[in-house]
């Protein structure tokens, strides 16, 4: 039986992608202008108190929501979506179904990576800025 392409699917999909390729060579060059954008910072800010309209608050804070969530079940995932869903996708309703998904997840070894020395590095220096 063939699956159905979906924008979940999609989404899904481009997330194991990431997996597969931080597996095998670690963050690209475009993997690293995303801590850089602000994104990973983007997800602990408080968004309630932001001036912009209730809508633009509304999705901020559910955008937050669905990362902070991928993360209390594993970091691994929530760094992999971070780095491939966007703010935008993530504040989205239909990314609900994307969320539902991930995080009943019996397990998520097939999810862990390891990231060489200077990627850490990287991280770690972009963490501190």
């Amino acid at each position: 039986m063939d699956l159905v392409a979906t924008p979940q699917a999609d989404i899904i999909h481009k997330i194991n992608t990431k997996i597969l390729e931080l597996k095998k060579g670690g963050l690209s060059r475009e993997d690293q202008k995303v801590p850089k954008s602000g994104r990973l910072r983007f997800v602990w800010e408080d968004h309630r108190e932001c001036s912009k309209t209730s809508v633009t608050v509304w999705r901020k804070t559910r955008a937050c929501g669905a990362y902070k969530e991928l993360q209390d079940v594993s970091d691994h995932l929530f760094f992999a979506t971070v780095l491939v869903v966007t703010l935008t996708e993530c504040g989205k309703t239909s990314f609900q179904a994307v969320l539902n998904s991930l995080v009943c997840l019996e397990n998520y070894e097939e999810y862990q990576f390891r990231l060489e020395s200077k990627a850490q590095k990287f991280l770690e220096s972009t963490a501190a800025e």
